[in-house]
């Protein structure tokens, strides 16, 4: 599920670190600085939306995925304090069958 990432960001470390990118390749292909990326992945920032379809490419993974789960933790940022909505939202996912280690490269 989605719980194995805090954030987007953890997501993106995970997908880069698998396929042995550094920060600075990612960096320099988006058009953004290297601290500007760091603090993406670390959490501190969100992406812009208008990045991911260079990303998905960067990270070979299909831009939808990449999409749903940004979209996902886009959500979450906004409820996370709602203690009624998380379960809720989890329990939606697991019954669509969505397991992200099932549906990633």
């Amino acid at each position: 599920m989605f719980e194995e990432w805090n954030h987007f960001g953890e997501y993106l470390k995970t997908l880069r670190v698998k396929r042995d990118l550094k920060t600075n390749e990612i960096s320099a292909r988006l058009n953004i600085s290297q601290n500007q990326y760091a603090r993406i992945e670390n959490g501190e920032i969100n992406i812009a939306e208008n990045m991911l379809p260079s990303l998905a490419k960067l990270l070979k993974i299909h831009y939808k995925e990449l999409l749903r789960v940004y979209v996902y933790y886009f959500a979450f940022d906004q409820i996370k304090n709602d203690v009624f909505i998380v379960p809720i939202l989890n329990s939606a996912i697991q019954r669509a069958g969505y397991n992200t280690r099932d549906n990633h490269p």
